[in-house]
């Protein structure tokens, strides 16, 4: 009987669920092998339970070696980890005494071991397997799991990671202008423009000015492009003016052509370089927190066993990291691990590529069409063999040029990365490049070093525009922190270049705390390889209070002294006013300049006065876009990147929120627009409903959204009025119907509730209308003529009488139709 019913059990079990589903099927009346195993009733009807225990190191019993227990069969059980409940039930299979498990199942608990056999459906007997001991407990039901570390999935500990949305485009045109007109002794009109078209296959964008002055007038393109990104690849592809890719030991190149790359902005949440994890393991239920340097970056709760923490950690360079496990009763251990953090690398396994191949550019900026006959390609690859070491390689071919090289980053521990590079190139004669470089970052001293060195005719893509290859380049920097927020640097740049001046520079700059609302900085150069070629700089900054920021600088350069005092203050993102006044000598001439701006949500204005000696100019400008987009035109603030139109079906006035902070309201005709999205990261967009109008009901007040890269999002939130009433119902007596009674609209088949003073709100209302109510066995029925009140109001109908007409029991019409009966009465509000 145990076995059979067992098996009833299972039938609705076929995998792993949550614990509780199946506590009534599974009581079933079992109890253990032999002569004292006999179950006896106790007072309450039930039956009595011993406990089997199963181990690992148990020896098969000779009932487990022949005979067949009656209580042999398919158990549904909750499931027990190391004392910890899982909160999941499955089936467990009981044969000659030795307890089975699809390996699969395990798997689903979190158990994984080289020991379970790689099919999920195989029956795996608990007591072959080392490290595990099974212990059944009838009378609850469960099956206890006691497993070592080994077993365990280690639990994973730090942020959530991002939802990963797919990107959305709307379908319109955008055109970003930034303009400015300046009167002194000539008069100069200038208007920087890019037109943006956007819709689901990608963007097309251009960029240009206009100018018009005494010596200059018309239009000049600067790029033209089609942009489309593939998140599902994490590609782009780019056909127009494009730049070439390139490495930190070569050059890269304008062209106008075709270009196949990696993207890895289009994943936000992606992490490519390499992230040191973190292990560690509790006995009991502990806290975990993460500190970096000192500082404590992270903080969570683990439960008994393995944990893992792999997160980014926001810091790069030489990192100390200490993990503090701290259990119920305060007892803490702490372990210290170093890490070095370095961007440049990428994690293991992954790669990434630019591929691209047209005309090279020329006079760009000067002339909107000028491109050379001769084609050229390039080929960009770099590939994270090891957490440690990232490979690099180049080709380039052009007319009478092929080049090729390769290079890597290698991670040296705690000691900092170094870079090695070489490539060969030919054509028009043979030449070699090499590179070496190493990169140090700590909290004590930062050190940056990279040199670069060509021999023979060493050419490459960018050589074809007129640029020759550098035939040494050094470049040096080191930066120590001291004390709070006090930094020195020491730098040196090194350049040869065939035909132009050499270049020895050696720079320093101190920056140290004024106060608690300053900071000054002071440095200078020296060219050595030119005559009377240095400067120095000082400079001092303060916070002045409302959000002004106050300054005092100083210049000389080559004999050339400029000097000045000022004060400014930005516009707020809301929107406002900001201002900037500076006064000063600059090249023996006494320079005084005001502006003020104003920020509204339609762009930007600025105008500006100015004297340079005894010469005075004034000048105004102004930055902005325009966006046509729903079948309307918008004026918004300049857009660098993605946007979102947001509309509350023509309602004016309604507060907008981006991830629930007001950001602003809808205006006239009930569009929002939010000019600063990043592309391919999700956002919430949301509005505040209690602005509405009492009549009008939003369907949603929230959307989660990730716009294309350059590309508009709209986000419209359906309104529409109420068709409802406010109904005040009594019963027979008069006395309004008891708080939380059931009431429903016939005609729509909404059902609601009587709130208090026989108060219920009804939704769907037709010309007219009959409710229905139910309370203690009882019912009752009222009819009503509806019609549309005047916009803004909700209509407020009765006292009405609800006549009875059943009981649930034995319902039957009301032998009279109640009367319609009319409202006259509107809600004030």
């Amino acid at each position: 009987m145990a076995t059979a019913l067992a098996t009833s059990m299972a039938l609705g079990a076929a995998a792993f669920g949550k614990a509780g589903d199946a506590h009534a099927a599974a009581a079933a009346t079992v109890s253990e092998d032999g002569p004292a195993a006999t179950s006896a009733p106790d007072a309450a009807g039930t039956a009595r339970f011993d406990n089997a225990a199963v181990s690992d190191t148990a020896t098969p019993s000779a009932q487990r070696a022949g005979s067949v227990s009656r209580l042999d069969g398919t158990y549904v059980l909750e499931v027990i980890v190391n004392g910890e409940s899982t909160g999941r039930i499955g089936p467990f299979l009981r044969r000659k005494g030795r307890w089975f498990v699809r390996a699969g199942d395990l798997r689903l608990l979190g158990l994984t071991s080289p020991q379970l056999p790689p099919r999920d459906a195989t029956d795996v007997a608990l007591d072959s397997l080392d490290g595990v001991r099974a212990t059944y407990d009838a009378a609850h039901q469960t099956l206890a799991l006691q497993v070592g570390d080994a077993w365990l999935t280690p639990y994973a500990l730090g942020r959530a990671p991002p939802v990963f949305m797919a990107a959305t485009s709307g379908t319109g045109v955008l055109i970003n202008y930034d303009g400015y007109v300046q009167r002194d002794r000539f008069t100069r009109a200038s208007v920087w423009s890019e037109v943006r078209g956007f819709w689901p296959g990608g963007t097309v964008r251009q960029t240009g000015l206009a100018e018009h002055s005494a010596w200059r007038h018309g239009y000049r393109r600067y790029d033209t492009w089609w942009q489309h990104d593939d998140p599902a690849r994490l590609t782009t592809w780019v056909a127009g003016d494009l730049i070439t890719g390139s490495l930190a030991w070569t050059r890269s190149l304008r062209i106008a052509g075709l270009q196949w790359r990696r993207n890895f902005s289009l994943r936000p949440d992606l992490v490519t370089f390499p992230i040191p994890t973190l292990h560690g393991s509790a006995v009991v239920p502990s806290s975990v927190d993460v500190y970096l340097d000192g500082v404590r970056r992270m903080s969570g709760h683990v439960p008994p066993g393995p944990f893992v923490i792999q997160d980014a950690p926001g810091l790069t360079g030489d990192l100390q990291a200490s993990v503090v496990t701290r259990d119920a009763l305060g007892r803490e251990r702490v372990t210290t691990v170093p890490l070095y953090i370095d961007p440049r690398r990428l994690a293991s396994g992954l790669s990434s590529f630019s591929v691209e191949a047209g005309l090279p550019r020329d006079d760009y900026g000067v002339r909107s069409f000028s491109y050379r006959r001769h084609p050229v390609a390039s080929v960009t690859a770099r590939y994270g063999a090891t957490d440690a070491v990232t490979v690099e390689a180049q080709a380039q071919a052009g007319r009478r040029l092929a080049l090729g090289g390769a290079g890597a980053l290698m991670a040296l521990g705690q000691m900092g990365v170094v870079s090695a590079s070489a490539a060969i190139s030919g054509g028009r004669g043979t030449g070699t490049q090499w590179s070496a470089g190493y990169q140090y970052l700590s909290r004590r001293i930062g050190v940056d070093v990279q040199m670069i060195r060509t021999t023979g005719r060493y050419r490459d893509i960018a050589s074809l525009d007129g640029a020759p290859a550098p035939r040494a380049s050094d470049r040096v920097s080191v930066s120590v922190p001291f004390g709070r927020s006090r930094t020195a640097s020491l730098a040196w740049f090194s350049q040869r270049v065939p035909g132009q001046p050499a270049t020895r520079v050696l720079s320093a700059s101190l920056a140290l705390p004024a106060g608690t609302r300053g900071m000054f900085s002071v440095g200078g150069y020296r060219d050595f390889a030119r005559h009377r070629v240095h400067g120095v700089f000082a400079m001092l900054s303060v916070l002045l209070g409302g959000g002004a920021l106050g300054s005092v600088s100083f210049n000389q350069q080559d004999g050339q002294t400029q000097a000045s005092v000022g004060a400014s203050r930005a516009p707020d993102y809301s929107g406002g006013w900001g201002w900037q006044v500076i006064g000063g000598r600059a090249f023996s001439q006494r320079t005084v300049q005001g502006e003020l701006q104003y920020l509204g949500r339609h762009g930007q204005i600025s105008a500006l006065a100015q004297q340079v000696g005894r010469r005075t100019g004034t000048a105004l400008g102004m930055t902005g876009a325009l966006v046509v987009m729903d079948n309307s035109v918008h004026a918004t603030r300049r857009t660098y990147d993605a946007f979102a139109l947001v509309s509350a079906d023509r309602q004016v006035d309604v507060p907008v929120l981006r991830e629930s902070v007001p950001i602003g309201r809808t205006d006239s005709r009930g569009y929002y627009f939010v000019p600063d999205l990043n592309g391919f990261e999700a956002a919430r967009i949301g509005i505040d409903p209690m602005q509405l109008p009492v009549d009008m009901e939003v369907l949603t007040t929230e959307r989660r959204i990730a716009p294309q890269a350059g590309s508009g999002v709209l986000v419209r939130f359906p309104v529409r009025r109420y068709r409802a009433a406010l109904v005040t119902l009594t019963g027979a007596t008069g006395q309004p119907l008891r708080p939380g009674t059931a009431v429903r609209h016939v005609q729509s088949g909404v059902a609601t509730v009587v709130g208090y003073d026989g108060d219920v709100f009804v939704d769907a209302l037709a010309p007219i209308n009959t409710l229905e109510s139910r309370d203690a066995g009882q019912r009752c029925r009222v009819s009503f003529e509806w019609a549309a009140p005047a916009e803004g109001r909700i209509a407020r109908i009765g006292p009405l009488a609800c006549v009875a007409f059943g009981t649930l029991a034995n319902e039957r019409p009301a032998p009279f139709g109640p009367v319609p009966v009319r409202w006259g009465q509107e809600d004030p509000s």
